[in-house]
C-alpha cells in the first residue's frame, strides 16, 4: 500500500518526509492519515472474510473503527508496544480536538486519536510490516477472531 501512495507521490512530484519532520508532525495529522489506513485496511478484511449487503459490510466495518472500539484496542496493546509507539499513541492521545462524536466520552475519543496516531506514524514511516502486526491484533480484539499464532509475535516487538 505505501508502494502505491509513494507512486502517486512521485508521479505528482511531492517530495518524501523526512524522518525528523515525522518527528515534528502534529499527531492529529498523524491520526488523520493512521484513520484512512485503518479504515481501509478494515474494509479489506471484511469485504473478503464476511458476506452480505453493502449495509450490513459497513455496519460491522463500523462497529470495527468507531472511536470506543479503537480505545479498547490500544489498551488491550499496551503489551504489545514499544516505548517508541507507546509514546506516539500517548502524543496522540494528550492531543486536544475541537470535536468529540456524539456518542463516545472524550476519554475514549482521545484513545481512539492515539491509536490512529501510531497508526498514521507507523505508516508514514515505512514501517509495514509493524502495522499490518497491529492492525491485525486490533481487528483479533474488535472482532473476537483468532489469527494464527505464527502470524504474529505473542512477545513485545524488538
Amino acid at each position: 500500500m505505501k508502494a502505491l501512495c509513494e507512486s502517486l507521490l512521485e508521479t505528482l512530484e511531492v517530495p518524501n518526509l523526512e524522518a525528523s519532520e515525522l518527528r515534528m508532525m502534529n499527531p492529529l495529522v498523524l491520526a488523520y492519515i493512521g484513520d484512512g489506513i485503518h479504515e481501509i485496511m478494515v474494509r479489506t478484511y471484511v469485504i473478503t472474510k464476511h458476506k452480505g449487503t453493502i449495509n450490513k459490510l459497513n455496519q460491522r466495518v463500523v462497529k470495527m473503527v468507531k472511536a470506543t472500539a479503537q480505545a479498547n484496542v490500544l489498551r488491550e496493546l499496551q503489551y504489545f508496544l514499544t516505548e517508541e509507539e507507546k509514546t506516539i499513541a500517548k502524543r496522540g492521545r494528550n492531543q486536544k480536538s475541537l470535536t468529540v462524536p456524539k456518542n463516545t466520552s472524550v476519554a475514549e475519543y482521545r484513545q481512539a486519536t492515539g491509536f490512529e496516531s501510531l497508526l498514521g506514524w507507523l505508516f508514514l514511516n515505512g514501517e509495514e510490516k509493524r502495522l499490518v502486526e497491529i492492525v491485525a491484533k486490533a481487528i483479533t480484539i474488535s472482532e473476537n477472531v483468532t489469527i494464527q499464532p505464527s502470524k504474529i509475535q505473542e512477545q513485545p516487538y524488538e
